[in-house]
């Protein structure tokens, strides 16, 4: 193994910590493990959607850089689809206290972000298939979210506002993971390492923004990563 590439938005590239971030850990981990030099090619771009990457990879309009970077990748990291639903995200203030608390407890989302999510995943499934093609013996591996929102209890107090921003990125992930067994790639689950099902708070592995990763966070990336790479 000698190169990882890391597609996708935002948390890929690092945005806003003054750290490595997650695909750098990862490179350097199996670096140190397989005593041979693993190089990190960090394509992520902030606010990035699955359909931009699904662009970036078009073989006839996209980007030969980037292209080319994973036709060399031994593994390659897919992490974005956030961008494409966090639009659809209801204002508190436009939607009455109830409203928000009858969607999650019902397990419905309304019609406008399901079809987000849907949308989202079939162009995330698009660009899947453009890396298998581009790097047929790499392994693909791609990561779903803690929340496709700002979460923490801090970056985001209102409590019925995170729960309907659970219950979006709860069904992204379902969606995420059916379109990923179809494709024949692996899905790193980065739910449970930062929320354990739900059950903390994960502002501790965020930015004050509740939306990026910290230090921490990054490095809980980098190991659900690892994990699933078999090291």
């Amino acid at each position: 193994m000698r190169s990882v590439v890391a597609l996708g938005d935002s948390v890929t590239q690092g945005q806003g910590c003054e750290c490595d971030a997650f695909p750098q850990l990862i490179a350097t981990a199996l670096s140190d493990r397989s005593g041979h030099s693993v190089a990190a090619v960090n394509d992520g771009m902030s606010g990035q959607t699955a359909r931009d990457l699904a662009d970036v990879l078009d073989p006839v309009s996209g980007d030969d850089d980037v292209r080319a970077d994973i036709r060399h990748a031994d593994v390659v990291i897919v992490t974005t689809g956030a961008n494409d639903v966090a639009a659809t995200e209801p204002d508190p203030a436009a939607q009455s206290k109830q409203q928000l608390q009858q969607g999650p407890a019902a397990g419905a989302v309304d019609a406008a972000t399901q079809r987000a999510v849907v949308v989202a995943v079939q162009d995330l499934s698009r660009a899947i298939t453009q890396v298998k093609a581009l790097a047929p013996s790499a392994r693909v591996l791609v990561t779903n979210y803690w929340n496709l929102f700002p979460d923490g209890a801090q970056a985001a107090p209102d409590e019925t506002q995170r729960a309907w921003t659970d219950a979006v990125t709860r069904d992204f992930n379902a969606e995420l993971a059916r379109a990923a067994g179809a494709a024949g790639v692996q899905i790193v689950d980065l739910y449970d390492p930062f929320k354990a099902g739900g059950q903390i708070d994960p502002g501790p592995l965020l930015l004050d923004d509740g939306d990026h990763p910290d230090a921490q966070g990054h490095q809980v990336i980098a190991d659900a990563v690892l994990r699933a790479l078999g090291f």
